[in-house]
């Protein structure tokens, strides 16, 4: 089924109600930059709204209180809520749909960015301190952060064709990008 997307706008008002620890929230406004620099990464200009919304719906997915009801209010169909719940890379045609893609991006960076916001915070960063060799070094620590699935991040990276320090340095420059928009939003 393909995916139907709220707006982001739409994602943002529902993600504003729901309660969320800061970090989660921080997390999730972190995945929504780096899925919609992902997605024009993949020449998904186009999409580029939409897996913005599905970054910033993600967390509150696996957290268990994203509002259903409401997000199928704004148009969101079931392929939609489908991918808000994926936890392993979808198998992908060739050339993969939009949908395959999106789920393949969004299963792989999910982890990337949690490793990436828990680095910034264990080591009092600023994005725009952090380097991929600090990811690179806490990627290799398995003791560091033992939920985040390494091997997903490199199938994912592999099925995407993407090398993970070219993923992990495009990650690290989006949350840079919108450093001073995920902090505004962190206020509101």
């Amino acid at each position: 089924m393909l995916a139907t997307f709220p707006s982001y706008n739409e994602a943002i008002n529902i993600f504003k109600n729901i309660t969320l620890p800061a970090e989660t929230k921080a997390f999730a406004l972190q995945l929504s930059h780096v899925m919609r620099s992902f997605a024009l990464l993949r020449g998904r200009e186009e999409l580029s709204e939409g897996w913005a919304a599905a970054g910033l719906l993600y967390a509150a997915c696996s957290e268990g209180t994203l509002p259903y009801d409401e997000l199928k209010n704004t148009g969101a169909n079931e392929g939609f809520l489908s991918l808000l719940k994926l936890k392993n890379i979808p198998p992908m045609a060739e050339p993969p749909t939009a949908s395959q893609e999106l789920g393949a991006v969004l299963v792989t960076a999910a982890p990337l960015v949690h490793l990436i916001s828990e680095t910034m915070r264990v080591q009092n960063t600023a994005p725009k301190n952090l380097k991929v060799s600090a990811i690179q070094k806490r990627f290799m620590d398995k003791t560091f952060l033992p939920s985040v699935d390494r091997q997903l991040i490199r199938d994912g990276a592999k099925q995407l064709h993407w090398e993970i320090g070219n993923l992990t340095s495009k990650a690290i420059s989006a949350i840079r990008e919108n450093e001073s928009a995920i902090r505004q939003a962190l206020k509101n």
